[in-house]
């Protein structure tokens, strides 16, 4: 999913970057930068915030049993054994 159709979810449930990582004790700038590369800390809070899998909003990092696919500040996104 496109981060900005991810930010418009996050607004349309009524919450903000600061409200979603205050709520999951982590800085706004993981959240903010989890919506372009993965952070997760910042993933996680807002998976939680909206209250959906991590699959259906990154499918590319997560699958579908909900492991997490990728690492963060890898250059090539690398499957995780």
């Amino acid at each position: 999913m496109h981060h900005a159709d991810i930010l418009a979810l996050i607004w349309r449930k009524g919450h903000t970057l600061s409200t979603l990582a205050t709520e999951a004790g982590v800085s706004k700038q993981s959240v903010s930068q989890a919506l372009r590369m993965p952070v997760a800390s910042g993933e996680r809070a807002i998976l939680a915030g909206l209250r959906v899998n991590g699959h259906e909003l990154w499918p590319d990092r997560y699958a579908k049993d909900g492991a997490r696919l990728v690492r963060r500040g890898s250059r090539a996104r690398r499957r995780l054994a």
